[in-house]
């Protein structure tokens, strides 16, 4: 009942970001806090798949919606364990790749998408071979992700299976002067 609670509110969010009504409300986190908190939420879910996490500890942090992000990651996540062989490992990178933006990955072992389904699989109940998903996660991490001006795509993993990428912006840093300044004033 959760997991189909979660569902529909991702639709009525991402229809309503579709409509132009719904802005994401974005707050200053650590990406590191927000992927921990996702994969501890899902430990359950995760049926024996262990998530590897590598992440640079000076990894600046990021200005998204949170609530958004965070079923984009569980969406992505739930992709991996649906397609990844029976126990196979998840990994999840995130490097800073410019002073603006930060781009995550989610790869698994599994069979990977084909190049000629690499945009469709976004699409409205697309899906990979075998999946017995509702074909939705995709396009609501899609249209979560643009919603921040961002984009999502996917490649081969390097150890085979897919590589889901996407970019996250790197919260503004407050000038050091400005910081200090305004404790000056009296």
């Amino acid at each position: 009942a959760d997991r189909l609670a979660e569902l529909v509110q991702s639709l009525l969010d991402m229809s309503r970001i579709q409509a132009g009504v719904l802005e994401p409300r974005t707050s200053v986190v650590s990406l590191v806090d927000l992927v921990d908190r996702v994969v501890g939420d899902l430990s359950s879910a995760m049926h024996g798949h262990e998530a590897q996490i590598e992440m640079p500890d000076d990894l600046p942090p990021v200005d998204v919606d949170v609530v958004l992000i965070s079923r984009v990651l569980t969406n992505l996540l739930t992709n991996a364990v649906r397609h990844g062989p029976k126990g196979s490992p998840i990994a999840i990178a995130a490097e800073n790749i410019d002073k603006k933006t930060i781009e995550v990955r989610v790869a698994d072992r599994g069979p990977g998408v084909s190049p000629d389904q690499r945009e469709e699989i976004f699409g409205l109940l697309a899906r990979r071979v075998d999946d017995a998903g509702a074909g939705l996660g995709l396009m609501i991490a899609k249209t979560f992700i643009e919603a921040h001006g961002q984009r999502i795509w996917v490649d081969d993993a390097p150890e085979g299976g897919a590589k889901f990428c996407f970019t996250l912006p790197v919260a503004a840093s407050i000038p050091e002067e400005a910081r200090l300044g305004a404790n000056t004033h009296h």
